[in-house]
């Protein structure tokens, strides 16, 4: 597994790199530009946390990134996609919070003996 980064600076990283990798849309004026970063930022989070919850199964994050397209194709009211977008974020700061808290304990001690 890649140690490079710390999860929480990975998936900003990440998160940046998907918001450039996402301008078209920007530009294109589907969405405000800064809900949908907020959301693609919350999104990586999330993603992440997820990664590491499934010990790195890429097809589990695919399933995951479809499960996200999936509901905004069939959207056509913008409400709708901002508010969807807001929710992202904000369930993207809770998983970035959930991370930051995760890195900051102590390493258990506790071993089980077979």
């Amino acid at each position: 597994m890649w140690t490079r980064y710390q999860p929480v600076v990975a998936a900003a990283i990440v998160g940046v790199i998907w918001g450039c990798w996402h301008v078209p849309i920007l530009l294109s004026g589907a969405r405000p530009a800064s809900i949908f970063l907020f959301g693609v930022l919350g999104l990586s989070f999330l993603f992440t946390a997820l990664w590491q919850r499934v010990n790195g199964n890429v097809f589990v994050l695919a399933v995951a990134h479809a499960s996200v397209n999936a509901p905004l194709a069939m959207l056509d009211s913008r409400v709708a996609m901002n508010a969807l977008f807001v929710l992202y974020g904000l369930l993207g700061s809770i998983a970035a919070i959930g991370m930051i808290l995760q890195s900051h304990r102590a390493p258990s001690t506790f071993q089980a003996s077979l």
